[in-house]
């Protein structure tokens, strides 16, 4: 049992109910520590109660939001094992020796981070061994996410050059398995808010300035948990403000990285970056959410 796994929970006692029993009976794990971010729905009742027959079970509640980042912290501080795994509250590890899988290949491969790469929806995770593409291992460190947004390529796509080995990589999903000592240096940034938007590309980008090496495994994969109206984590803000505050943090990140974004291949200027940011976020991806949304209060005023 030489992994603490820290998840960070916000108003989803929906899914906690699913992700906190998944962790706990894992052999390979010491602790879940879940830090409930002033949750209003239940949250913390059921952790209080399920932590009476879970010794392995830790539970520390912010009274007032504070945001992801901010609970992660919290909860990393509180970690004891030699490895640590950054979870969502929403999200799964498939298959079953996933950790593994990972513990394996990072320590074979003498790197500090490794993360899954492919994310599918709930019910859909046998189909991925058949998928995976089995090339060889990529050199760009790119290779999954694109270079003027930083924003993570089409699953699609991505699916049609997946390698069958891990791989290094600039950037990484926010599910994160590392080695303890990487948080004796790299802190996730509490400036994010609300959304924590870029909090996991903040991270990355510290733990490569670091010297920290990083890999993306496609032997392992996420299981995004089908949701119903989920009011919870990000989704509790408008669609507006979230886009928002995703503009805002990205230009954070920006300035705070622009030597090692130069570093490891990006040359394009931070300021086309941003604006490029801004026309996907605001031109596309924010007129979808309303829409979305306007959707979801169509269909619950019908029912």
């Amino acid at each position: 049992m030489n992994i603490d796994v820290v998840i960070p929970t916000y108003n989803r006692l929906w899914a906690i109910q699913k992700v906190v029993p998944n962790y706990l009976a894992i052999p390979d794990v010491h602790r879940v520590i879940v830090v409930d971010d002033g949750s209003s729905d239940g949250t913390n009742d059921w952790l209080n109660n399920m932590r009476i027959t879970q010794a392995r079970l830790m539970v520390l509640r912010n009274d007032v939001r504070r945001g992801a980042c901010a609970a992660r912290n919290i909860g990393a501080a509180m970690a004891e094992a030699p490895y640590i795994f950054f979870a969502d509250d929403d999200m799964l590890l498939s298959p079953g020796n996933a950790f593994k899988m990972l513990l394996d290949d990072l320590i074979g491969w003498d790197a500090e981070i490794i993360a899954p790469v492919l994310i599918f929806q709930e019910g859909f995770q046998v189909r991925v061994r058949a998928l995976t593409g089995g090339k060889k291992e990529p050199s760009d460190l790119f290779y999954l996410y694109n270079k003027l947004t930083l924003e993570r390529k089409p699953m699609k796509t991505l699916l049609e050059i997946m390698p069958d080995v891990s791989f290094e990589s600039a950037q990484l999903p926010g599910l994160m398995l590392m080695r303890r000592s990487v948080l004796d240096k790299v802190r996730y940034d509490e400036y994010l808010g609300e959304n924590s938007y870029r909090d996991e590309t903040d991270f990355q980008l510290k733990a490569i300035e670091q010297g920290f090496r990083l890999l993306a495994c496609p032997k392992v994969h996420l299981i995004d948990l089908h949701r119903l109206n989920d009011k919870g984590g990000c989704h509790t803000l408008d669609p507006v403000r979230y886009e928002f505050l995703c503009v805002r943090n990205n230009w954070h990140i920006l300035k705070r990285h622009q030597q090692v974004l130069r570093k490891i291949g990006i040359t394009m200027s931070i300021q086309i970056m941003q604006l490029f940011f801004i026309a996907v976020h605001l031109l596309n991806i924010l007129p979808r959410r309303i829409f979305y949304e306007f959707r979801k209060k169509i269909g619950s005023y019908n029912n």
